[in-house]
């Protein structure tokens, strides 16, 4: 049996505004998942 799973963004659907120098501050932290994973220069 496969389980699958389904995801929808609406984004109109807003709670509050993200600060952009919080969100997505985490990455910095997955080592060489940001440069040639995440954020490749030159693309």
């Amino acid at each position: 049996m496969t389980a699958q799973a389904r995801v929808r963004l609406d984004p109109a659907f807003r709670i509050a505004p993200v600060n952009r120098r919080i969100f997505g501050s985490f990455v910095e932290h997955m080592g060489r998942c940001v440069y040639t994973g995440i954020y490749e220069p030159g693309h």
